[in-house]
C-alpha cells in the first residue's frame, strides 16, 4: 500500500497538468511556502560549489520534483542528492543528469511525512566552467518550463498528492575568474632617488565582490603597514631614506581569500644640487663691504665641500679651496665689475657649480695715515717701504712720494700706479716723508710723517731658511741672510756645500735672497758673504740636513664618476707622490662579501676594470716602494644594471623556409634588471597569436604548418616590469608532399572486432589535401573510403587472418603518395560485458521482462544458460542452448538477481550477474477491470 502511494505521488508530481498548479498555487499563495538558494562555496572558475534549494515553512511535505536546464558551457552539474527535509527512508525515483538538462525526484514511502518545517529539499553538486551569470528563473508551470520562459522547474506535494504552493524569487549568480594577484606596477622602475613620490599599484584579476588592499614598505630590517586595508586601488609612497627596500601588497575579496605580492626596489640619494649663490648685502656694494656669501644646496651623498672663486680684472682667485664651510666672507678691495662662483661636491665626487654677478663701487677717497715697514729710527742704508693706508676713491688711484732732508723736498717718485715705495736713507739725520693721493677724478689727499735715520755698521746676524731642516729632497727652500749697516749698496754671495766639495750658486748680486731646491738626500752647508759699497765683508755658514720624500698616495681617481652602469670600462689611477726607487702598484676590488685581486703588484700606473654586475663595490690600492714601504687607499663605487634593450630577433635559418621546418626564435637582450621573462608571438592571415607566453625561456622553436607572410614579435621584460619588444617578418613555402608511414592506434596484433584508428602520417603538400583507404584481405583489395577530407579512418575487422592497410594521399596540384603495412587480426577472447533487459528494474508483478547478454568474441558457436534466484534460493529457467536471450514473467514482488552463463565451443564460460526489483502490482479500477 505504502508503494502504491509512493507511484502515484510520482505520476502526479510528473504528470498533473500545469493549469491545476497555478490555480492551486493563485489560490494558497498567502499561505505560501518559502523557496530560496544557497550557494556554498568560492564563486570562481573551476570550482566546485554546491547549489542548495531551501524551503521554510513547510507542512505535510511528501514529495518533490526538480527540473534544471542550464548552459552546460557555463556549469557542469556532477550530482544530484535529496536535502535534509526528507527521510532516510525517502525513495529516489528519477536522478537523470545529461548535458544541459537534469530531472529529479524523491518521495517518502508509506505513511512518512516531513515533520521539518524548515531545510533543504535538493543538493547540487556543480562544477563552474567560465565566467558569467548564473541566473535560476524559477517555475511551477509545466508549460512556462517548456516554453524556456523559466529554466527551473520545481513541484512539492503532500501525501494526499495535493500540490504544495510556494513562492520564490528570479537570484542572479555572478561566476568570475580565478582571484590572482599577478603583479606590483610601478609607475616609476628601480631605482629612483630618496624623496621621488612612486605609485604603487597591484596588478589583480578575478575575486568576489569588493576587493580590500593593503601595502607595507620594508626598510632596515623591519616592515611597516603604510596603508591598511581599504579600497584603494594604489598608493603613493615618498621615500625618505636611500637603501634596499621590499614593497608588499596583500588583496583580499569578500569572501575573505587574500593574495600577496612582494617586490625589491632600491632607493638611492638624491642628486647634488646647487640651485643659487645667496649673499646678505645684494648688489652693488662700496669697496671695504664684508659681504657673506652662501651656496643654497640640496643633495648629494656624504659630507660637503665648498670652494670659492672671485674673478675680476679677467682673472679668476680661489679665495677658499675646498672645505667644510658652508659660507664665505670676502670683502672686495676694489671697484668693479665682479663674479662669484662656487663648486659643491660630494663624498662621491660629484659637482655642482654655481656663478653670479656682482657690481662693487667705490668709497669716498682717504688717506688715514703713512706706514712703514721699520719703524724709525733706523740705521742708514736701511731700506724702508713707504704704503700710505687709502681707501675708497673713484677709478685707478695714483701715488706721489717726498722726501725732506736738511732744508728741501725731493719727489723721490712722482705720481703712478705704485701703493707703496721703497727708501734707502744714504745718510744719517731727521727726515720727512711725503705722499700725495689722488683718484681719477682728481679729488687729492695728502699725509706727512717725520723719520730719523742713524749711522749703522755691516752686520751679517745669522743665515734664515723659510723650512727648517729637516726637508725632503725636492722641496724649495729660501735662504736669506738677517743683514744690518753697511755702508751703500750691499752684494750677496751664496755658497752650497755637498758631498765634500762647494759650490757657488749665486755670485755676488744685489739678491737679498736665494731659492735652493736639493735634488739629493745628505748632509749639507750653507755659505753667505755679505760686501758693502766700502767692501766690508760678513761671512755666515749653516748645516741643512736632506732626507728622502715619504711616500705618500692622497686619493684613488676615476675617469668616471659614480655610479655607472655594468659594463662601464673605468680607468683606476692611484695620485702618488715620494717614495724611495721604483712604484709597485697592486689593485683589489671588493664585492659581495669578498675582495679579489684584479692586477697584482707590478708597475702599471693604472688599471681597466669593467664590472659584469650591479651592486656596491669597492676599490683598494696598495703602492710600495723600493725600500718596502706601503701606502693603501680605498675608495666606494656603485655599480647600477644596464637598461633593458632588445636590439634584434635572431633565427637559426634564415626566411624563407618550408612548413614543417622548425625555426629556432631566440631574441638578442642585453642589461634588465634580475631575471629576465620572455612572450613569444607569431603573426598568420591577419591574427596573432601567442606561442609561448612568459617564461624564463630565452628562445622557442616554431613550426610553421602552413605556407604564407608570417610576422614574429618578440617581448622582453625583468623583474622591475621594464619590458622591451621587436617584431620581424617571416616567409614560410609550401613543403613537398609526404607520406612517411601509416600510423595506427593499436599495434598489431589485435582481436577480431576490435576498432582500429588508421592514420597516414604526411607532411607538406599543396592546398587541401585528399585521402583513400584500401583494406586487402583473403586475397583481395577493398576500398573502404574513397578520397575525402578524411585525416584517419576507423576499420573494425570481422574475421581473423592476416590484412594489408594502404593509403593514397594527394594534394590539390594531384600529387599523389601511397604507403602500404601488414596488420595481423586474431579470433576475439570470450566477453561477457552485461545483462540487459528491455524493462528498467523496478517492474511490476506480471511484466514480462526480456533478458539478453552483452557478449563479444568466443570460439564457434555460444550457448546461454539463465538462472533466476528469488527468497534465498537460485532456479535454471533455461539450460544452455542458443537462445541469445529468455523472457521472464516474475510472479511475486520482492528482490530478485539474475545470473547468465555464457560458453564457445572451446568450453570457455563468462557469466554475469544483475539485481532486479519486482514491486506488487497498483490496484486497479473498477473501469479498468
Amino acid at each position: 500500500m505504502r508503494k502504491i502511494k509512493s507511484i502515484i505521488l510520482i505520476f502526479l508530481l510528473l504528470m498533473v497538468p500545469s493549469l491545476s498548479v497555478n490555480a492551486m498555487y493563485k489560490q494558497n499563495l498567502q499561505n505560501s511556502v518559502i523557496i530560496n538558494y544557497e550557494l556554498q562555496g568560492n564563486l570562481s572558475i573551476g570550482e566546485i560549489v554546491t547549489l542548495s534549494i531551501k524551503a521554510s515553512n513547510l507542512d505535510e511535505l511528501y514529495g518533490a520534483s526538480l527540473d534544471f536546464r542550464f548552459d552546460e558551457s557555463l556549469i557542469e552539474i556532477i550530482e544530484v542528492n535529496k536535502g535534509n527535509l526528507f527521510s532516510d527512508k525517502a525513495m529516489v525515483v528519477v536522478n537523470n543528469i545529461s548535458p544541459g538538462e537534469i530531472s529529479f525526484v524523491t518521495t517518502e514511502i508509506g505513511n512518512d511525512m516531513v515533520n521539518n518545517k524548515t531545510g533543504t529539499l535538493f543538493n547540487l553538486k556543480v562544477r563552474l566552467l567560465k565566467e558569467g551569470m548564473l541566473r535560476l528563473t524559477p517555475t511551477a508551470d509545466y508549460i512556462d518550463y517548456k516554453a524556456s520562459k523559466a529554466n527551473l522547474l520545481l513541484k512539492l506535494s503532500n501525501q494526499a498528492a495535493q500540490n504544495i504552493p510556494y513562492s520564490l524569487n528570479v537570484e542572479d549568480f555572478k561566476i568570475v575568474s580565478q582571484f590572482k594577484l599577478n603583479n606590483i606596477n610601478v609607475n616609476l622602475s628601480s631605482p629612483q632617488e630618496v624623496g621621488t613620490s612612486v605609485k604603487i599599484t597591484p596588478e589583480v584579476s578575478g575575486g568576489t565582490g569588493n576587493l580590500q588592499y593593503k601595502y607595507w614598505i620594508w626598510f632596515d630590517g623591519k616592515w611597516t603597514i603604510v596603508q591598511d586595508f581599504s579600497s584603494s586601488r594604489s598608493y603613493e609612497w615618498t621615500p625618505t631614506q636611500a637603501g634596499n627596500y621590499k614593497i608588499w601588497v596583500d588583496v583580499k575579496d569578500s569572501m575573505g581569500t587574500m593574495k600577496s605580492k612582494e617586490m625589491s626596489y632600491v632607493v638611492t640619494e638624491a642628486a647634488l644640487n646647487l640651485s643659487q649663490i645667496k649673499v646678505n648685502k645684494a648688489s652693488p656694494q662700496e669697496v671695504g663691504t664684508p659681504i657673506k656669501i652662501t651656496p643654497e644646496v640640496s643633495g648629494g651623498t656624504g659630507n660637503l665641500q665648498y670652494k670659492y672663486w672671485i674673478w675680476f680684472d679677467g682673472k679668476w682667485t680661489i679665495v677658499q679651496d675646498f672645505s667644510s664651510s658652508r659660507s664665505y666672507e670676502w670683502t672686495p678691495t676694489q671697484a668693479g665689475n665682479y663674479k662669484i662662483w662656487v663648486d659643491v661636491k660630494d663624498s662621491m665626487g660629484t659637482m655642482k657649480s654655481k656663478e653670479m654677478s656682482y657690481v662693487v663701487t667705490e668709497a669716498a677717497l682717504s688717506l688715514s695715515q703713512i706706514k712703514v715697514d721699520k719703524a724709525s729710527p733706523q740705521e742708514v742704508g736701511t731700506p724702508v717701504k713707504i704704503t700710505p693706508e687709502v681707501s675708497g676713491g673713484t677709478g685707478n688711484l695714483q701715488y706721489k712720494y717726498w722726501i725732506w732732508f736738511d732744508g728741501k723736498w725731493t719727489i723721490v717718485q712722482d705720481f703712478s700706479s705704485s701703493r707703496s715705495y721703497e727708501w734707502t736713507p744714504t745718510q744719517a739725520g731727521n727726515y720727512k716723508i711725503w705722499v700725495d693721493v689722488k683718484d681719477s677724478m682728481g679729488t687729492m689727499k695728502s699725509k706727512e710723517m717725520s723719520y730719523v735715520v742713524t749711522e749703522a755698521a755691516l752686520s751679517l746676524s745669522q743665515i734664515k731658511v723659510d723650512k727648517a731642516s729637516p726637508q725632503e729632497v725636492g722641496t724649495p727652500v729660501k735662504i736669506t741672510p738677517e743683514v744690518s749697516g753697511g755702508t751703500g749698496n750691499l752684494q750677496y754671495k751664496y755658497w752650497i756645500w755637498f758631498d765634500g766639495k762647494w759650490t757657488i750658486v749665486q755670485d755676488f748680486s744685489s739678491s737679498r735672497s736665494y731659492e735652493w731646491t736639493p735634488t739629493q738626500a745628505g748632509n749639507y752647508k750653507i755659505w753667505v758673504d755679505v760686501k758693502d759699497s766700502m767692501g766690508t765683508m760678513k761671512s755666515k755658514e749653516m748645516s741643512y740636513v736632506v732626507t728622502e720624500a715619504a711616500l705618500n698616495l692622497s686619493q684613488i681617481k676615476v675617469d668616471k664618476a659614480s655610479p655607472q652602469e655594468v659594463g662601464t670600462p673605468i680607468k683606476i689611477t692611484p695620485e702618488v707622490s715620494g717614495g724611495t726607487g721604483n712604484l709597485q702598484y697592486k689593485y683589489w676590488i671588493w664585492f659581495d662579501g669578498k675582495w679579489t685581486i684584479v692586477q697584482d703588484f707590478s708597475s702599471s700606473r693604472s688599471y681597466e676594470w669593467i664590472p659584469t654586475q650591479a651592486g656596491n663595490y669597492k676599490i683598494w690600492v696598495d703602492v710600495k716602494d723600493s725600500m718596502g714601504t706601503m701606502k693603501s687607499k680605498e675608495m666606494s663605487y656603485v655599480v647600477t644594471e644596464a637598461a633593458l634593450s632588445l636590439s634584434q630577433i635572431k633565427v637559426d635559418k634564415a626566411s624563407p623556409q618550408e612548413v614543417g621546418t622548425p625555426v629556432k626564435i631566440t631574441p638578442e637582450v642585453s642589461g634588465g634588471t634580475g631575471n629576465l621573462q620572455y612572450k613569444y608571438w607569431i603573426w598568420f592571415d591577419g591574427k596573432w597569436t601567442i606561442v609561448q607566453d612568459f617564461s624564463s625561456s630565452r628562445s622557442y622553436e616554431w613550426t610553421p604548418t602552413q605556407a604564407g607572410n608570417y610576422k614574429i614579435w618578440v617581448d622582453v621584460k625583468d623583474s622591475m616590469g621594464t619590458m622591451k619588444s621587436k617584431e620581424m617578418s617571416y616567409v614560410v613555402t609550401e613543403a613537398a608532399l609526404s607520406l612517411s608511414q601509416i600510423k595506427v592506434d593499436k599495434a598489431s596484433p589485435q582481436e577480431v572486432g576490435t576498432p582500429v584508428k588508421i592514420t597516414p602520417e604526411v607532411s607538406g603538400g599543396t592546398g587541401n589535401l585528399q585521402y583513400k583507404y584500401w583494406i586487402w584481405f583473403d586475397g583481395k583489395w577493398t576500398i573502404v573510403q574513397d578520397f575525402s577530407s578524411s585525416r584517419s579512418y576507423e576499420w573494425t575487422p570481422t574475421q581473423a587472418g592476416n590484412y594489408k592497410i594502404w593509403v593514397d594521399v594527394k594534394d590539390s596540384m594531384g600529387t599523389m603518395k601511397s604507403k602500404e603495412m601488414s596488420y595481423v587480426v586474431t579470433e576475439a577472447a570470450l566477453s561477457l560485458s552485461q545483462i540487459k533487459v528491455d524493462k528498467a528494474s523496478p517492474q511490476e508483478v506480471g511484466t514480462p521482462v526480456k533478458i539478453t547478454p552483452e557478449v563479444s568474441g568466443g570460439t564457434g558457436n555460444l550457448q546461454y544458460k539463465y538462472w533466476i534466484w528469488f527468497d534465498g534460493k537460485w532456479t535454471i529457467v533455461q539450460d544452455f542452448s542458443s537462445s541469445r536471450s529468455y523472457e521472464w514473467t516474475p510472479t511475486q514482488a520482492g528482490n530478485y538477481k539474475i545470473w547468465v552463463d555464457v560458453k564457445d565451443s572451446m568450453g570457455t564460460m563468462k557469466s554475469k550477474e544483475m539485481s532486479y526489483v519486482v514491486t506488487e502490482a497498483a490496484l486497479k479500477s473498477r473501469q479498468e477491470h
